[in-house]
C-alpha cells in the first residue's frame, strides 16, 4: 500500500495538470477518454485518505516502512505495527464513519 499511498499523494498534487493535460486540443483525440471525472477524483481522495490515515500520521506508511526495514529484525515489530495501525484505524472510523468496517 506504500507505493499506492505515494502515487496517489503525487497523483493529486498534479490534479490541476492532469485536468489541462488531457484536455488540451492537441492530445484531445487520443487522451479524452481518459479524463478523471470530479466523481473519480473524490474517490482516488478517499483511497489517499485512507491510506495515509490523516497527514499528520501516515500510519499505514510508516508501518510499511518500520516492517520492510532491512537494517533490523523486523519479525518482533510486527504486533506493534499492526496494533498501532488498528489503534489509528479505529480512532479514524469513530471521526468518519464512512470508512469503517463494512458487513
Amino acid at each position: 500500500w506504500d507505493l499506492t499511498f505515494i502515487m496517489l499523494n503525487c497523483l493529486h498534487a498534479l490534479q490541476p495538470a492532469v485536468d489541462l493535460f488531457v484536455t488540451l486540443p492537441s492530445h484531445q483525440k487520443d487522451l479524452a477518454r481518459f479524463k478523471i471525472s470530479d466523481a473519480e477524483w473524490s474517490i482516488l481522495q478517499d483511497y489517499e485518505t485512507i491510506l495515509s490515515m490523516g497527514a499528520q500520521l501516515h500510519v499505514p506508511h510508516k508501518v510499511q516502512q518500520w516492517m520492510s526495514s532491512q537494517a533490523r529484525p523486523t519479525l518482533s515489530h510486527a504486533v506493534p505495527s499492526f496494533e498501532l495501525f488498528m489503534t489509528i484505524w479505529k480512532k479514524k472510523t469513530r471521526r468518519t464513519p464512512m470508512y469503517g468496517a463494512t458487513h
